[in-house]
């Protein structure tokens, strides 16, 4: 059984192993090769008009019109073209810190590595290279920390 707290935390009961949504955890030497969203390196949405996007998060919003059409571009052309789309397949965690100077002084930085860009779109809805906001009240916040505490205390981490 995995007992999870969406978008939070999960804990695999029988391998007495945790794991932290918004922790990613990547060495900053490491940065300029680890990609920013491994969902979409693995999966790709089509919404009901045919856009190709990162994820369902992202149907809805004004950014949803940046992504190209698979109704009017072949997918071939679309997966070799220059898009948003291809953008966030490419951009890595060093093109994230480059747009956002705040976040490379941040001293989460290394945890967090921007957070999602389904999120950050939510509160900037032009720019999926902004800073998700709900990562960094999970770790500004203090949720990181409490979340941890709970885990030592019930003998979980």
């Amino acid at each position: 059984m995995t007992l999870g707290l969406e978008g939070f935390f999960n804990y695999d009961v029988p391998r007495q192993r945790q794991s932290a949504t918004f922790e990613r955890n990547v060495e900053e030497q490491y940065f300029p090769r680890a990609i920013m969203c491994a969902h979409v390196r693995r999966e790709m949405y089509v919404s009901p008009q045919g856009r190709i996007l990162p994820c369902m998060s992202m149907v809805g919003g004004p950014i949803e019109q940046q992504f190209p059409n698979m109704l009017e571009i072949p997918l071939e052309e679309i997966l070799d073209m220059d898009s948003p789309y291809m953008d966030i397949i490419d951009a890595c965690i060093s093109d994230f810190m480059e747009h956002n100077p705040e976040c490379r002084e941040c001293a989460w930085r290394t945890a967090c590595c921007g957070g999602c860009r389904a999120v950050a779109v939510r509160d900037h809805p032009l720019d999926y290279m902004a800073p998700d906001l709900v990562t960094c009240e999970y770790f500004k916040g203090g949720w990181k920390d409490r979340k941890d505490e709970l885990l030592r205390s019930i003998g979980r981490f």
